[in-house]
């Protein structure tokens, strides 16, 4: 079944969807995470960020919220919301239709020459590459 799944969405995911998915990711990675840093900047200056801890107690978040006041509690939320919701999405929409675009490349003649694993190890290399700070 899941080899069914992946040869259909390996038909559907057309070149101009994978480049416009490596731009989305692009640019995101180069316009929304560098704001987002110092937007954490901010509000981490007065009171750490509670979800980088290994483990944190109300106590904490009581503490972060008062310490942050409003403007740092709103800066929180929504670099929450773009790292654990937004992000996500970007990346996943980059990795699914990279791969499944490449998939194309890797059948036929192309699979019988072998060059299956050296065309994919171009995305292999940015995907792992991407989490990097820039």
């Amino acid at each position: 079944m899941v080899e069914r799944v992946a040869e259909r969405l390996a038909r559907g995911v057309r070149g101009w969807m994978a480049l416009g998915a490596v731009l989305l990711f692009v640019l995101f990675a180069a316009m929304v995470l560098p704001a987002q840093v110092e937007a954490g900047a901010f509000y981490t200056v007065r009171h750490a960020a509670p979800d980088t801890s290994l483990w944190y107690f109300p106590e904490d978040l009581y503490a972060a919220a008062e310490a942050w006041g409003r403007d740092g509690r709103a800066a929180y939320v929504h670099a929450r919301v773009t790292f654990d919701v937004i992000w996500p999405m970007v990346y996943g929409t980059l990795l699914l239709t990279t791969l499944a675009w490449s998939t194309v490349f890797t059948t036929g003649a192309i699979r019988s020459h072998g060059s299956s694993t050296t065309f994919r190890f171009p995305f292999t290399i940015f995907s792992s590459n991407s989490s990097l700070p820039m």
